[in-house]
């Protein structure tokens, strides 16, 4: 299980960032603590972060926006010598789950927005002063502030765009313009191939194999449950027709909770998705053999 994360910080608890204030103008320093990441396995060296930095610049940017509103320019540099910042850290993005990573990006990404949402509406501009690397997510973090001003630190280089960039992909226009279907309205095969194009892509496709697999079980459940009520149709005798009907009901209910449950079992990957999907009616035809071969003749 991974450890809890805490958003909850202040500047007297930054490991990365340093504050200071000079009537209407605050300083924002990123010296990153290489050592102080937020899980084991990697450094964070060269000012590259991972989500506790961006934990902390997301505390800065509202701090300054709403407990210091007479703040009116922001200079945002780097503590450490010709580094600005490397970016997101490779080795930590390696080592994260695929969850950790959608999240991980969409904080950065608002962090950012919040960044220039202060500029445009609460008039707090924010200037970027680089000198030295800035690459990658860092390069992101500087296009987030109102102007950039680069100094020449003696080792680094700027090339401007010139002329348009041709990028490749491998994916076709058509690729795009496909309309999503739901799992339950593909065909199996259908879905087969769609979940290989997941898992190509990188993504975790669980639930879909569940999904995959419940159109394989699905058309047994009627004969599952016609074999489970063959013993209850021996024992009701003369108890009468409502009977029956409250049986078939509590018997119907209690499939589709078991078959809920190991399903979801097998979309969050505790159990193979086949098993998952056919759970249920194994378990149920088990007790169905079970019930018959003890009716009382």
């Amino acid at each position: 299980m991974s450890p809890r994360i805490d958003f909850q910080t202040e500047p007297a608890r930054y490991r990365h960032w340093r504050l200071k204030f000079d009537g209407d103008v605050a300083e924002l320093v990123m010296d990153v603590d290489e050592n102080a990441g937020l899980f084991d396995g990697y450094k964070l060296k060269l000012n590259s972060y991972d989500l506790g930095v961006d934990i902390e610049l997301s505390d800065a940017v509202q701090r300054l926006r709403f407990e210091h509103p007479e703040v009116k320019v922001v200079i945002l540099r780097s503590g450490k010598d010709r580094v600005f910042c490397a970016g997101a850290n490779i080795r930590m993005l390696a080592g994260a789950s695929h969850a950790h990573k959608v999240n991980f990006c969409k904080f950065t990404n608002e962090t950012r927005n919040a960044i220039e949402d202060a500029s445009e509406v609460s008039g707090q501009k924010y200037l970027c002063a680089i000198r030295g690397t800035a690459a990658g997510g860092g390069y992101e973090l500087a296009l987030a502030t109102d102007y950039i001003m680069l100094a020449d630190d003696g080792s680094s280089t700027y090339a401007p765009i010139t002329r348009p960039l041709r990028l490749y992909y491998s994916e076709r226009p058509e690729d795009f313009a496909t309309e999503a279907r739901a799992p339950d309205q593909m065909t199996f095969a259908q879905l087969r191939r769609y979940i290989e194009t997941i898992r190509k892509s990188g993504y975790a496709a669980e639930e879909l194999t569940v999904k995959l697999y419940t159109k394989t079980s699905w058309p047994f459940i009627s004969l599952v449950m016609a074999l489970i009520a063959l013993p209850f149709a021996f024992r009701i005798g003369k108890r009468g027709a409502l009977y029956g009907v409250g049986i078939g009901l509590i018997l119907g209910i209690l499939y589709w909770m078991v078959f809920a449950v190991f399903t979801k079992f097998g979309e969050v990957g505790n159990l193979p998705a086949m098993l998952s999907a056919w759970s249920a009616n194994i378990l149920f035809a088990i007790a169905a053999i079970y019930m018959f071969l003890n009716v009382e003749t």
